[in-house]
């Protein structure tokens, strides 16, 4: 008990600033300097059942709350021999020093990969999370439990991105051996292969009908049906092509080339407007729900957040080097970002104001996504790790 409680002192001083679960802090302390006496003992578990804050982690855990329950329903000096009470406050204090740390950090990282994660992607209903990485594998994880539901090996180089179709039926690897192959996600057996790739670049629309492609020597998007692999349409002339994103109803792709944002008919292949700002190259975009504002991250460390045709409303600042990444929340008001800087920035859209920082990563972030609800994120980073943050 007390070396669980010493473990849990590091994030105390964050626990009282914050106002987290103050009650249950002081009766640790006292439990830590007198011992766990049967008062003291239906005092702490009776906090930690009846606590708004920490339900959703006692509700997550069958043991840990049958544990605490028993504990508080039954302290006496037999139940406390057997171990059981003990072994209750040893996972409630785990419990409290999870939901006790500053806002943002989870407690699930998910480590397997034997090199740098390079992309990760969240199912549309949020079980299952898929991450590619330079170890040149694919791996397919329960985002409830963090357990490894299956590993593949897609290509014979390193795995550049990963993506879910929006109905979580197919999900999408692309390697630097210029290959994307699509998977059936219940079999996980492979379904067709793009060639022609050259930068690892590929998404589906949101309605899972078309799938895109950076193609040629790197300065073309191909647009197929994600079906057939059929070729749609080609965006050319796009010269240092480094991202693109599709608007929510389909019909609109933004890619990022050099400095510029260019935004495309995507049934068409017509250009429609490109848009100017930033001063060196784009890594990221990302569209609104409403499809009314685009969010573009770029290697001058800045996010702009822009209404088409290209007025730019603000351009959040924080980050002290290049933006890999973007996502923008469900109800769209809020942006996520992740940096080669190690740090997850979150901003309001309206005004471009930093709402959160999340740190954790110790390197580079490659990749980050909102959860279909909105409130967990998901990263991806040159650590080899894929982290969960509330």
């Amino acid at each position: 008990f007390a070396r669980c409680y010493h473990a849990c002192r590091p994030w105390r001083r964050e626990m009282e600033a914050r106002g987290f679960c103050n009650r249950t802090v002081q009766l640790c302390s006292a439990l830590a300097a007198r011992g766990a006496g049967q008062n003291a003992l239906r005092r702490l578990t009776g906090t930690i059942l009846g606590d708004t804050f920490l339900q959703k982690w006692v509700g997550r855990t069958a043991s840990l709350r049958d544990g605490l329950q028993a504990a508080y329903q039954e302290p006496d000096a037999s139940f406390l021999s057997r171990g059981a009470a003990s072994t209750a406050l040893c996972l409630g204090l785990t419990l409290v020093q999870w939901c006790g740390k500053p806002q943002g950090v989870h407690p699930n990282t998910l480590s397997g990969h034997g090199d740098h994660v390079n992309s990760v992607a969240l199912s549309s209903d949020g079980k299952r999370v898929a991450s590619g990485s330079r170890d040149r594998l694919v791996k397919m994880w329960n985002a409830a439990t963090g357990a490894e539901v299956c590993t593949l090996r897609p290509n014979s180089g390193e795995v550049h991105a990963v993506a879910f179709s929006p109905n979580g039926q197919r999900f999408v690897s692309a390697s630097k051996d210029k290959l994307a192959k699509i998977w059936d996600a219940a079999t996980h057996s492979e379904v067709y292969t793009l060639a022609g790739l050259s930068k690892s670049l590929v998404v589906f629309s949101p309605d899972g009908s078309l799938v895109a492609s950076e193609s040629g020597r790197g300065d073309s998007v191909k647009i197929c049906n994600s079906a057939t692999g059929a070729e749609v349409c080609t965006l050319g002339g796009l010269q240092d092509l480094s991202t693109f994103a599709f608007s929510p109803d389909g019909k609109r792709i933004a890619t990022g080339w050099s400095e510029l944002v260019t935004i495309w008919n995507a049934e068409t292949g017509d250009e429609m407007c490109t848009i100017e700002g930033h001063k060196r190259y784009v890594w990221s975009l990302a569209f609104s729900p409403d499809g009314e504002r685009v969010v573009s991250g770029s290697e001058d460390s800045l996010v702009k957040i822009w209404v088409a045709p290209g007025t730019e409303v603000c351009t959040p600042t924080g980050h002290s080097r290049e933006v890999n990444s973007l996502a923008i929340s469900v109800d769209g008001t809020r942006v996520v970002s992740g940096s080669r800087d190690c740090l997850i920035k979150i901003w309001d859209t309206a005004t471009g104001a930093e709402v959160l920082t999340l740190s954790g990563h110790t390197q580079e972030v490659t990749r980050v996504q909102f959860s279909e609800d909105g409130t967990e994120i998901i990263s991806g980073s040159r650590d080899n790790t894929v982290r969960f943050w509330d």
